[in-house]
């Protein structure tokens, strides 16, 4: 009984904890506010307990498995989908790469489905805590997907190096003969490139994901047997 109420404590802290630490360090910012984003975006405020609650079921459905199977593949799934949705928020507003971070958000959100199909039929309780929680990750990959949807591609730097949205900048990036200093600019649409390197990346990433989340999930069996 001790054990399981540690292990509780544990998988709450840890997951809560760290979420929370990645929000606060990777708060939206101005570079968050230019963008153009979709209109179905909620306010900021929003976000913060929104995830909170989601922590707060990845902990609680992570211990379950824990319990139930430490070695199953719903547990392994589970490392691999917090992982990820660890990733985005430092990969969106960290590195600020919209592209990037919907390749890892199309990766969570498979990693929640996999773990729901697996569970189901062992912890139907803990799959179905997930329900809401896939539901949010695919609002959130519509959001990263929107974000930016109809923003230039700059081929070229301008004077001072900036890549921002070039509907924010272009007015503000002008030459001495009052010009865009831009060596050139190409109007495409950005995403249909993006969800094709999100296919082509996928399995890169699942792999790479798949091998430190067995490193993490080694720690903490030993941490916890």
């Amino acid at each position: 009984m001790i054990s399981k109420v540690f292990s509780l404590m544990f998988f709450m802290l840890g997951v809560v904890l760290i979420g929370m630490f990645i929000g606060y360090t990777t708060m939206p910012g101005e570079w968050y506010t230019s963008l153009n984003k979709p209109s179905f975006t909620p306010p900021n405020w929003v976000f913060a307990p929104v995830w909170t609650v989601i922590y707060i079921v990845i902990a609680i459905t992570g211990w379950r498995c824990w319990v139930r199977d430490r070695n199953s593949n719903a547990m392994k799934l589970w490392f691999v989908q917090t992982a990820l949705s660890f990733l985005w928020s430092p990969v969106f507003f960290g590195a600020q790469q919209p592209g990037l971070a919907l390749v890892f958000v199309v990766a969570a959100l498979v990693a929640v489905l996999a773990f729901i199909a697996v569970a189901w039929s062992k912890d139907r309780l803990g799959a179905v805590l997930f329900l809401p929680y896939a539901a949010w990750t695919a609002f959130a990959t519509a959001l990263t997907a929107g974000v930016g949807d109809d923003e230039l591609i700059v081929a070229g730097l301008n004077r001072t190096g900036c890549r921002r949205s070039c509907r924010t900048c272009l007015p503000a990036c002008a030459a001495g003969n009052g010009q865009p200093a831009f060596a050139s600019i190409q109007a495409v649409k950005k995403y249909p490139q993006v969800a094709a390197v999100a296919v082509s990346a996928m399995p890169q990433i699942m792999s790479t994901t798949l091998t430190e989340t067995d490193q993490f999930f080694r720690v903490a069996r030993l941490v916890m047997s």
